[in-house]
């Protein structure tokens, strides 16, 4: 679990671009934030790294799905990592994983913290499927840096 909160700038498209967030797990004790002067685990600065060899997936505890289990099968990934809630976008910023793919329906107030997290350390988001409106729905949409660094795709 953990409480977000995040600041969207609404761009020149109807793309919607979260500028600042702050996530914490309560459970954890740790603090993630971001806004234009970088991404920190508490004041630490915190940066997504590049693609290692053997590659770290992060998801979903409950939303586990075959379409995320077959989108990862490119990959060169060696271990699974569950962690709730926007923390999973945390742990990519953080360089202690290295993709996060989600299928299935997910909410703006759900991402955007996580989301701010991970563009501020150089990470990526990438929307496979958009319903529009809030929801991200339908597909799947990965959380990375190094698999985009390394060329796999």
């Amino acid at each position: 679990m953990a409480v977000s909160s995040a600041a969207v700038k609404s761009g020149r498209t109807s793309e919607k671009v979260p500028v600042a967030g702050v996530v914490y797990a309560p459970a954890l004790d740790r603090m993630f934030s971001a806004d234009a002067g970088g991404a920190f685990e508490g004041a630490k600065p915190i940066r997504a790294r590049a693609a290692p060899p053997g590659m770290i997936a992060v998801g979903s505890r409950s939303h586990g799905d075959a379409a995320t289990d077959e989108f990862l099968k490119p990959y060169p990934v060696t271990k699974f990592v569950s962690a709730g809630s926007s923390l999973k976008f945390c742990l990519v910023a953080a360089g202690e994983a290295d993709i996060y793919a989600r299928g299935g329906r997910t909410m703006e107030w759900d991402t955007a913290a996580g989301h701010a997290v991970l563009r501020a350390a150089g990470g990526t988001v990438q929307r496979l499927g958009f319903a529009g409106g809030h929801g991200i729905d339908p597909g799947l949409f990965p959380a990375m840096r190094a698999a985009l660094e390394a060329g796999w795709s």
